[in-house]
């Protein structure tokens, strides 16, 4: 039998195989997110044809889609399923895109990220959150989480274990980042994302941008600014009348108020500095900041707002050494 017989689902016998096949996988294995990992081996019509020729050429995709999709939320209608590239066309099949795939962009996997990024922010807008993967190399996971957490994930490809492809490993300040930057994703699939500082039509830098902001409803709820753009000129220093800032940071809001009004905000500094709060307060108010360190106890104190103002040290390296994985601000009135 021709091995193309056996894998052509317009076939309704073999697609009766794969969707029986779909639906055996969900119950045995019980997943809660599938990647989805076709679409790019579709052979051309000079090679092949499929058995119903509606769905010839790049259409045996979504055929494809419809008969593995379908039959395994058959069995578990709440299973996310992932992909990357072709999301924003299949977005009744699709929950989650995915970035991933970055081998061919070896020694730049960041500025290869924040390009795909760029684009795949898009999909917040229909409701779809982006998987921040990553490359293979250690040195590169920084950046890359810097941008995806604007759109809602974090993410590796490296191994946890050994080297990577360039020698390198996770370090205690990687590590750091990775825990302290969960602290401020958003957990709303319903988003849109604008960047600050756009290029848009640039030969080789264009579709990049060095800072973000997440909107939510209109809002903004998370602000990742790079005051040193990708292309080595001077980044992004504040936004609006909310912060400003003499380091690259994420500061988001911890709750469903925007920045400038929420009370409670996690920050993640790339650098030492200082972040400037404008806090809407009536009155004197007071923040406690907790400042959570990798391997270590959290250090804890009281900084005062002095006219709607909280000016927040910043640092990578606490004093002992050890390194800062983000900072917790919880705002409070003061007592009369």
């Amino acid at each position: 039998m021709n091995k193309y017989y056996i894998l052509d689902f317009t076939r309704p016998e073999v697609e009766k195989v794969l969707g029986d096949r779909a639906r055996q996988f969900v119950r045995r294995y019980k997943p809660d997110l599938v990647k989805f990992d076709f679409g790019y081996e579709i052979p051309s019509l000079a090679t092949v044809a499929p058995y119903d020729m509606n769905w010839a050429g790049e259409r045996m995709m979504q055929k494809g889609l419809d008969v593995i999709v379908k039959s395994m939320r058959q069995e578990n209608p709440d299973m996310v399923v992932m992909y990357y590239h072709l999301s924003p066309l299949f977005a009744d099949y699709f929950d989650l895109h995915s970035g991933d795939d970055m081998f061919m962009a070896k020694g730049e996997y960041e500025l290869e990220a924040n390009r795909r990024f760029f684009f795949s922010g898009l999909c917040g807008e229909f409701g779809m959150p982006t998987y921040g993967s990553s490359g293979y190399d250690w040195g590169s996971e920084p950046e890359i989480w810097f941008d995806s957490s604007v759109i809602g994930t974090i993410g590796s490809l490296a191994s946890l274990g050994g080297l990577d492809e360039v020698g390198g490993g996770l370090t205690p300040r990687i590590a750091a980042k990775y825990n302290g930057l969960k602290q401020t994703l958003r957990h709303t699939n319903q988003f849109s994302v604008v960047p600050l500082d756009p290029v848009f039509d640039a030969v080789t830098r264009g579709a990049h941008a060095s800072s973000w902001v997440r909107l939510e409803s209109g809002k903004p709820m998370l602000l990742a600014l790079r005051t040193l753009r990708l292309d080595g000129g001077r980044g992004i220093t504040e936004y609006k009348d909310i912060l400003s800032t003499t380091c690259s940071v994420v500061v988001s809001s911890c709750s469903e108020d925007a920045l400038g009004q929420t009370a409670k905000l996690a920050v993640v500094p790339y650098g030492d500095g200082v972040l400037t709060l404008h806090v809407k307060a009536h009155g004197s108010s007071v923040a406690e900041i907790k400042e959570h360190l990798y391997k270590d106890k959290p250090a804890e104190r009281l900084i005062h707002i002095r006219e709607g103002i909280l000016k927040i040290p910043l640092h990578e390296t606490a004093q002992n050494g050890s390194p800062v994985e983000w900072i917790e601000i919880q705002i409070t009135p003061a007592e009369f």
